[in-house]
This record gives C-alpha cells, sequence and structure tokens, in this order.
C-alpha cells in the first residue's frame, strides 16, 4: 500500500518522499524559486515521485517503473523490436534489453521472429502477464488518485487540456 505524503519544497528540492499516516492532510508546498516555478522542472519532479512510488508499490511483482514502462509500451503496440521500444522510451537499447531479457526470464515477454526478415525479433507479451494486467494497473490508479487530490472536477479537466498541450508541444518537436 502507497503511503500518502506531504509535499514541501524541501521535498521537490531534495526529491525525497516524507511519508506519513493515512488521511493525513497534504501542506500547502512553501513558496517555490524561480528555478522550481519552470514547468519542465516540476514535471520531472513528479515524475521522479511517481515513479518512487510506483517502484514502492511494485516490489511484490518484483518490477520496476522501466518494466512496467515496457509491459505498457508492448500491450500498447505489440510486436515491436526491442530497438524500437528503446526510443519510445528514450533509453539506451542495452538497458532496455537487460529489462527485457528479465521480463523474458520470467515469461512475461518473448521475442518472436518477424515474418519478413528472420534476424528481427518482435516483442510480445505472455498469456502469464496479460493475466495479471489489472493487478499490476492498482498502483498507478492510487498514484493517480494521489495526484488529482483535492483537485475538482473542472481543475482536472483543466490539468488534463493543459498537460495534452504540453505533451503535443514536445511530441511535435522530438519528431521535427
Amino acid at each position: 500500500m502507497i503511503s500518502y505524503m506531504i509535499v514541501s519544497r524541501d521535498t521537490i528540492k531534495s526529491s525525497y518522499l516524507m511519508t506519513k499516516a493515512k488521511n493525513t492532510p497534504i501542506e500547502a508546498p512553501a513558496p517555490l524559486s524561480e528555478l522550481e516555478r519552470s514547468v519542465a522542472v516540476l514535471i520531472s519532479d513528479i515524475n521522479l515521485l511517481s515513479r518512487v512510488l510506483f517502484n514502492r508499490a511494485a516490489k511484490e511483482w518484483d518490477l520496476t517503473s522501466t518494466q512496467w514502462q515496457i509491459l505498457s509500451v508492448i500491450y500498447r503496440d505489440e510486436h515491436l523490436t526491442q530497438s524500437e521500444v528503446a526510443d519510445m522510451l528514450s533509453r539506451g537499447k542495452s538497458s532496455i534489453g537487460k529489462s527485457i531479457d528479465s521480463l523474458e526470464n520470467r515469461g512475461w515477454v518473448v521475442r518472436v521472429p518477424d515474418a519478413k526478415d528472420r534476424r528481427v525479433k518482435r516483442l510480445q507479451l505472455t498469456d502469464k502477464i496479460v493475466k495479471l494486467t489489472g493487478q499490476l494497473s492498482e498502483p498507478l490508479i492510487e498514484i493517480n488518485n494521489i495526484i488529482e487530490r483535492g483537485l475538482d472536477a473542472n481543475e482536472r479537466e483543466s490539468l488534463m487540456q493543459s498537460l495534452q498541450k504540453i505533451h503535443a508541444n514536445l511530441t511535435k518537436v522530438a519528431n521535427q
């Protein structure tokens, strides 16, 4: 179970989590410096904190956030190659390869020869991991609930619209 956290300036600056018991109110963050007010820095910190929480929650499956990202990419688009997954996640091919090896050793992913070029291996999820997909999504749902805590429906919608615009802007530039 994920513990709730108090977000403060020191938490953001140091990227350490301070956990408290359930139902502890979230304190308002202290005023941020100019650098800390940067959207890119804040999004990066949110990503880091989310990964820490995910890794903590996914220990029971001995699964890292990187491995979960790999499984998610393959789930959305089976038959990708290891190189394509590495490119999609902006990670090194060798580190992604080690993570895929680990997933393959658990029987969660298989490398299947490409129909047109037997040298190319395509990645597929196994039935074993597909059956666990619902359970593996639980930490993400809980993290999302923590992220959205204190936001009303209008704020959530506005946040999603803003994040989608940011995502589109970055995707457009990244694909040039």
